[in-house]
């Protein structure tokens, strides 16, 4: 029995490799940036806390 999709999946899998490796690049850029920014506010937020308890 041929599998349901099967024209998809063969379309699909030679899309992949033409946008997929771009895409994850960017996600992977993107999730570099989010934590970095995460990091700082995490800093801030420190500093913020240290400072009003003293």
């Amino acid at each position: 029995m041929r599998p349901l999709f099967d024209e998809h999946n063969t379309n699909h899998a030679g899309c992949m490799d033409i946008f997929c490796d771009p895409v994850a690049e960017v996600t992977g850029i993107i999730n570099k940036i989010g934590n970095n920014k995460m990091t700082q506010i995490n800093a801030l937020l420190g500093e913020i806390k240290k400072q009003s308890s003293e």
